[in-house]
Formats: structure tokens, C-alpha cells, sequence
């Protein structure tokens, strides 16, 4: 008399069967490269200059910017007018102003940040100067405060 099995520990089997071959097949890759970032898709001539971080663009309005231009005696000036466009409360920030090269590459590698109450509705400025006279583009950082 024959032993007789049944279909489904026969499948079982020669699925197990199959999975043994195929991972002995393949070898495992021990060198692999490290991961990359993605590429940025917004060009760097169309990246803001003045930059609001999370979710605080729509509670900030600018009226006015007035750029001094760097001279061979005199650094770069900025004067930035902003306000709160809330309608009761105050928002507290931090900013910083990062200056760049003519390779625009940055001037500090990390520039301080800066506290900063706005009122509601009540326009204030932001201002900076670089520290020489070598920049030829800027850049202003807003974020929440913490």
C-alpha cells in the first residue's frame, strides 16, 4: 500500500522546494553604494529669496524690501518691512539673513538665528548687514520660534 498525501503538504513542498533553489542561486550583493538625495526640481535662480518654513507663509506679508548693494567700502545692507496678517495674535519668529559670493555659496556656514516678536497686524523690520564687502546676494530664513 502506497502513502498518500495530501495536495496541499505536497504543494507546501515543492513551494519550499523552489524558494530553497532560487535563494541559492542568487549571492547576496555585500558592496553596496550609499544612498543619494533626489535632485531639487526648482531652479536655483526661482528659489525665494525671502523664505518662510512651516506653515508660516500665510500669516506673514512683506510691504517692502530696500537692498544696499555691496561697494568697495561698504558691506551689503538689508531692510526688510514685514507684518503679521493675523487678526488678534502675536507670532514669534526667528530669522537670519545668509549672504552669498558671486559663486553663490554662502559667506557664514551657519549664520545665527534671531528672535523676533511680531505683532498683529503692526508692520516691523528686519534688517542686516553682511560682515565685508564681498556679497552679492542674500537670503532671509523665517521660522517659528522655539
Amino acid at each position: 500500500m502506497k502513502p498518500q498525501f495530501p495536495a496541499h503538504t505536497f504543494m507546501l513542498t515543492v513551494v519550499l522546494a523552489m524558494t530553497a533553489l532560487s535563494t541559492g542561486c542568487h549571492k547576496k550583493d555585500l558592496v553596496l553604494a550609499p544612498g543619494s538625495p533626489g535632485r531639487d526640481m526648482l531652479p536655483a535662480n526661482q528659489y525665494p529669496q525671502i523664505e518662510a518654513a512651516q506653515g508660516l507663509g500665510p500669516y506673514l506679508v512683506v510691504s517692502g524690501v530696500d537692498v544696499q548693494d555691496a561697494t568697495d567700502t561698504a558691506p551689503m545692507h538689508i531692510v526688510i518691512a514685514m507684518r503679521a496678517a493675523t487678526r488678534y495674535e502675536e507670532l514669534n519668529v526667528q530669522y537670519r539673513f545668509i549672504f552669498f559670493d558671486d559663486h553663490s555659496r554662502p559667506l557664514l556656514a551657519e549664520p545665527a538665528w534671531r528672535f523676533k516678536r511680531l505683532p498683529s497686524r503692526s508692520q516691523i523690520f528686519l534688517e542686516d548687514t553682511d560682515f565685508d564687502t564681498t556679497a552679492v546676494d542674500w537670503r532671509l530664513q523665517i521660522r517659528p520660534a522655539r
